[in-house]
């Protein structure tokens, strides 16, 4: 009962009465729990809004109370690694002493996607609008190519245009951050191959 006071104190969506699954849920538990169908349903609501990625083979979740506390960012400062059985929270980078820890809420395949595309995610799977700075920077400095002439990372796709498909039209003229080379049309239809 304790843990299911901490748990309800975590985000969550308003629930005012339960679904039909977590009646029937709540019928079939009754002798293992003393948990309400509207109990059932608000902590199902929880560790939906609140839950991490936990293994791969095979798919689990999990939820952790304090982590559930830190706030997404879609360029994280800290990161959450599995070693064997311990969940250890490393720094990405260098975190200023009154700086907010941040963490991803999305997979790394996610990470790659635009901006549109991980906002739909995030409204879709956690109920909120992601403001993070790479979602609203011009420039996303995560996703770009390398400049053909100076061989730096520096062809950068905006984040707010959200090219979510990137062709060669879409690139011809962008200039590199680095060197001001304009990307010819030639170099902009090798660039999806890369």
């Amino acid at each position: 009962e304790d843990t299911h006071k901490k748990l309800l104190l975590l985000y969550s969506m308003e629930v005012s009465q339960p679904s039909e699954a977590s009646e029937i849920l709540a019928d079939a538990l009754q002798q293992e729990t003393r948990c309400s169908a509207l109990d059932l349903e608000r902590l199902l609501q929880v560790w939906i809004l609140n839950c991490f990625e936990h293994t791969d083979e095979p798919l689990g979740y999990s939820t952790y109370f304090m982590s559930s506390f830190m706030s997404h960012s879609c360029y994280p400062n800290a990161v959450w690694h599995y070693a064997e059985d311990d969940f250890v929270l490393r720094a990405r980078e260098k975190i200023e002493t009154d700086e907010e820890i941040t963490v991803s809420y999305l997979g790394e395949d996610n990470l790659l996607e635009a901006a549109t595309v991980r906002r739909t995610h995030l409204l879709d799977t956690k109920h909120f609008v992601c403001d993070c700075q790479r979602c609203i920077d011009d420039c996303d400095p995560c996703r770009g190519f390398r400049c053909p002439r100076c061989l730096s990372a520096s062809l950068k796709l905006g984040a707010c245009g959200d090219e979510v498909e990137v062709g060669a039209d879409a690139m011809t003229g962008r200039k590199c951050e680095h060197c001001g080379h304009g990307l010819l049309a030639g170099e902009a239809a090798m660039l999806p191959a890369e």
